[in-house]
């Protein structure tokens, strides 16, 4: 059989029936090998992006494609891929942070992902803090600067969090969520870009448990509409770049149209986890 003819949602769901009504052809049967390598390429970029293997992509795609959602879905392959893109996340957490899968998979849904330091990965720094204790001048007004710009970049990160949780967004998932807007501002300084890039990013907002509606009114919301007949209007300029002008939140909120968005935008409490976004998600792509 040709990889193409795999491509087929029907042709994938018979060979997941009869690979399941045998679970030894997964070892001798052709098709089966050719199934596994396709998964191989298929997902080869993904993996990579979360900082596996191709090979690490074709062993966890083996494990779901023995899974009951995949086989009985509406498209095997729109179910599969979503099941991949939480397992390489859940998978990257594990690494990252030197745990188990359960407790990596539990560690989604209550923080950012930050990796756990190791023992002597941080002694340049201490190096460099001995040295600046010992030649106090040689940190100079560049090292002042550098401060006083952090020291203003938290402050609006936390305004903009404030607002959001006025609005009704819960405060962890505002905070989480406009830091890592704010960093993708700072690795891309084009907005229009940054915009881009982030409103066609389905992970983050399953993993901040938000849907895509509400990520996408969000980004939006932070970084202003990339419309460029709308740059120099307010609804363009969007809610980092007015509070860095100096804009306060009490003046923002006074905004009924953006807080109106927010408001219709903030995640249901009770569905406002990654486990039931993720779940939502993967029904609807099965459905």
């Amino acid at each position: 059989m040709a990889a193409s003819d795999l491509r087929s949602p029907d042709v994938l769901r018979d060979l997941l029936f009869r690979l399941h009504a045998d679970p030894g052809l997964w070892r001798d049967d052709p098709e089966a090998r050719e199934l596994l390598l396709l998964c191989r390429e298929k997902y080869a970029a993904l993996a990579r992006k979360h900082g596996q293997s191709a090979d690490d992509a074709m062993r966890l795609a083996f494990e779901l494609l023995h899974a009951a959602g995949t086989r009985w879905a509406h498209d095997p392959w729109g179910s599969l891929t979503t099941a991949m893109r939480i397992a390489l996340m859940t998978t990257s957490f594990e690494e990252a942070l030197m745990c188990g899968r359960d407790q990596a998979s539990h560690l989604m849904k209550t923080r950012t992902r930050r990796d756990v330091a190791r023992i002597g990965e941080h002694e340049h720094l201490a190096r460099h803090v001995e040295n600046l204790a010992a030649n106090p001048g040689s940190a100079g007004a560049t090292t002042h600067e550098a401060s006083r710009a952090y020291a203003e970049a938290e402050r609006i990160v936390e305004d903009a969090a404030r607002l959001l949780a006025v609005c009704g967004w819960p405060a962890q998932v505002a905070g989480h969520a406009v830091g890592l807007v704010a960093a993708r501002l700072i690795e891309t300084p084009d907005r229009r870009r940054a915009h881009e890039g982030l409103r066609h990013d389905r992970e983050t907002p399953m993993v901040l448990g938000v849907s895509h509606r509400s990520w996408c009114v969000l980004v939006t919301a932070l970084l202003g509409s990339p419309a460029a007949t709308l740059e120099h209007t307010s609804v363009g300029h969007g809610l980092l770049r007015r509070l860095a002008s100096g804009v306060s939140v009490d003046e923002i909120l006074c905004d009924d149209r953006l807080v109106g968005r927010l408001i219709e935008a903030a995640p249901i409490a009770a569905a406002n986890t990654p486990g039931s976004v993720a779940q939502r998600e993967a029904v609807s792509t099965s459905a």
